[in-house]
């Protein structure tokens, strides 16, 4: 389950990195990780629908992303994160992990907080275009991450078209975005568990 969760966190990150990489062909990594952070600023919202192939075969999911609160949604989890407190429900085991993460673990599982800090957290730069999408590579400064990188394409609309995240121990995950929308703010209870919709579930509290 762990592994799951860190393959979740890292696929937030992952898709936040592809909403910053539409810009011109021209852009460098430099102005394109610029860009990310005003666009950031300014997105009252993030919609996305994906497919991951990995070693866990292809797997659906959807997220929401606001500022630095996110829901992401799978058949195997559902995550919460209200800037503050994460809730991990788990449907195969009917229970809800509740945690407060400290500032290393946002920066590892928030995609905001890691990539509009990229000066400190990340090293950036192009690769070459590859079937008439731009690439871009992403690498962890912090060894320790698990990550050696990410690899972000962009077709010739400027949508993101597949995300690849290379693992430090050689694993591999494909992400194919099938849709990825700059939409309405949403209310802070998107953000936050609500009990009430699962009953029978057992709410673990580790904070």
């Amino acid at each position: 389950m762990k592994h799951q969760l860190r393959h979740i966190f890292i696929l937030l990150a992952a898709l936040t990195a592809a909403f910053s990489v539409q810009a011109a062909t021209t852009a460098t990594a430099s102005s394109i990780l610029s860009a990310l952070r005003a666009r950031i600023a300014s997105a009252k919202a993030i919609e996305t629908v994906f497919t991951i192939k990995g070693a866990d075969g292809p797997v659906q999911g959807s997220a929401v992303i606001s500022g630095d609160r996110f829901t992401m949604t799978t058949p195997e989890i559902t995550v919460w994160y209200d800037g503050k407190t994460q809730w991990t429900l788990m449907p195969a085991s009917k229970e809800v992990n509740v945690t407060e993460p400290t500032l290393d673990e946002v920066m590892a599982s928030n995609p905001f907080a890691i990539l509009t800090a990229h000066g400190d957290y990340y090293t950036a730069r192009r690769l070459k275009d590859s079937g008439g999408c731009q690439v871009v590579a992403l690498t962890p400064r912090d060894s320790g991450s698990g990550i050696a990188d990410f690899e972000v394409s962009v077709d010739s609309k400027g949508q993101p078209h597949v995300i690849v995240v290379n693992f430090g121990d050689g694993q591999r995950m494909h992400v194919s975005i099938d849709s990825f929308l700059e939409t309405a703010a949403k209310a802070p209870a998107v953000f936050v568990f609500d009990k009430s919709k699962y009953p029978g579930y057992e709410v673990v509290d580790l904070r």
